[in-house]
């Protein structure tokens, strides 16, 4: 398959209402303003190539190219098609709804307010979002796109077990019907009563529960000088960077449960944490997902990544409870421990380990008015935010890309500053002639799709 081809499959992992974001700005265009559709600045094997696309959201669409290029199967059985087309429409809706929550940030933003207001009920929306456009473009999640009922499981380890027995057990036709119904289901099923579906393959429940519980929403905004944009790239949705090991008594400094996600470290009762995931969504915005558990800046003995992550300012959310919460559902937290009668033991015990208010999940008080704290990026931690984003490209794939709003930011901003070029008149070592050649994706789609097929 061409280069051509391979960014066009990455593109389509892409939202069309996020992609279209980093659209080449007014006066920047690489084409004339009669030619029709968007265009993009891409960066691609160290060459821009100003990328004309034209109708992508109606021509790719908004959900993986493993589920597209279902359709494509001839043989395909109709419960397998069945599947795909709920699962299409889902995302749809799903990433309509996230639109409206983001294009809220974008305002707040714009205007700067330096803070925006959200339900918590858009706030599990966008949450549910950036799990699924985090793990669809993975490689756990695309490989259900070729590996059916007759596939050898013990090559396919653990996973490949646990795939085998959810089929079985909800008698599904393969592994991909297995993979499509347990998403179908965590689309369907309500935020905060994810973790607890037997309807959703166990890994994704696992994972899910610990970005809910365990990872607070902090969002930067990029410094206010000419070419400071975030850069998209095919892996930043999601990316996750920073690790730490933390032990079952790590929580006991912040009163909290041991995470139930992460790899389990031999010869030892810690498991592997992932600090931070990544969003790029927008240009001048990037959402993180931070660990509750972020060791301070002032700690020792951490590594050069986690300590430039425990520099960024850290997040914060102010909770208007509505309707109000009665007197004594937090009653536990104006007294000291030593004073808690056996009814305020319960009711924190209930908050700390089950995240339950009131007798209800604080998750689904849809109500409750959320105040996101918006930071301005210092330009020292906007550089190393963009390092982190350009590492998600340092993969070995061939159809790596890296996209921008603007031609100044990828050549001065992006290239220049990130791989460590001080002067531009050094960009013939880099061979970033930009090209003259454009492609659109209905031609480029039809090619992936044939050869697919």
């Amino acid at each position: 398959m061409s280069n051509s081809n391979q960014e066009v499959l990455a593109l389509s992992y892409i939202p069309s209402f996020l992609l279209h974001k980093w659209r080449a700005t007014h006066g920047q265009s690489p084409y004339s303003k009669t030619t029709a559709g968007p265009s993009f600045f891409i960066h691609r094997m160290s060459t821009i190539v100003p990328c004309q696309i034209t109708r992508f959201h109606t021509t790719v669409g908004t959900v993986t190219p493993s589920i597209v290029d279902t359709y494509t199967r001839l043989s395909i059985h109709p419960s397998e098609l069945a599947l795909c087309l709920a699962v299409h429409e889902k995302v749809l809706k799903l990433e309509q709804s996230a639109a409206l929550v983001l294009a809220a940030l974008d305002t707040a933003q714009t205007r700067g307010r330096g803070r925006v207001r959200w339900s918590r009920a858009e706030v599990n929306i966008l949450r549910k979002f950036l799990f699924v456009v985090g793990q669809r473009s993975t490689a756990a999640w695309r490989r259900y796109a070729h590996y059916g009922s007759g596939g050898d499981l013990d090559a396919h380890g653990a996973q490949g077990r646990e795939i085998e027995a959810f089929r079985v057990a909800h008698g599904l036709l393969n592994a991909r019907c297995a993979w499509l119904f347990s998403l179908q289901n965590l689309l369907d099923t309500p935020h905060w009563a994810i973790p607890t579906c037997e309807k959703i393959l166990q890994r994704d429940r696992a994972t899910y529960e610990e970005d809910m519980r365990y990872r607070q929403l902090a969002i930067y905004e990029a410094p206010s000088e000419p070419g400071c944009d975030f850069p998209l790239t095919q892996g930043s949705l999601g990316m996750a960077t920073g690790q730490a090991t933390l032990f079952e008594d790590d929580g006991g400094v912040l009163g909290l449960p041991r995470a139930t996600g992460g790899r389990k470290m031999e010869s030892s009762r810690g498991c592997a944490v992932t600090l931070v995931k990544i969003y790029p969504v927008s240009p001048r915005l990037i959402i993180f997902l931070t660990h509750v558990e972020m060791p301070p800046c002032s700690s020792k003995a951490l590594s050069r990544e986690v300590s430039v992550l425990s520099k960024f300012p850290s997040a914060s959310t102010q909770v208007t409870y509505e309707p109000p919460l009665s007197p004594s559902a937090i009653s536990f937290s104006r007294k000291p421990p030593g004073d808690w009668t056996p009814e305020e033991i319960q009711r924190e015990s209930d908050f700390r380990h089950d995240h339950i208010l009131d007798g209800k999940s604080v998750y689904a008080r849809l109500s409750d008015c959320m105040d996101v704290e918006i930071s301005t990026l210092s330009r020292e931690l906007f550089v190393e935010a963009n390092e982190m984003i350009r590492g998600s490209c340092d993969d070995g794939d061939k159809g790596t890309w890296m996209i921008t709003p603007t031609v100044d930011a990828m050549k001065d901003r992006i290239i220049a500053m990130l791989s460590g070029v001080a002067d531009w008149g050094m960009q013939d070592a880099w061979g970033l002639e930009p090209l003259s050649s454009s492609y659109s994706v209905e031609s480029v789609w039809s090619c992936c799709t044939e050869e697919e097929s």
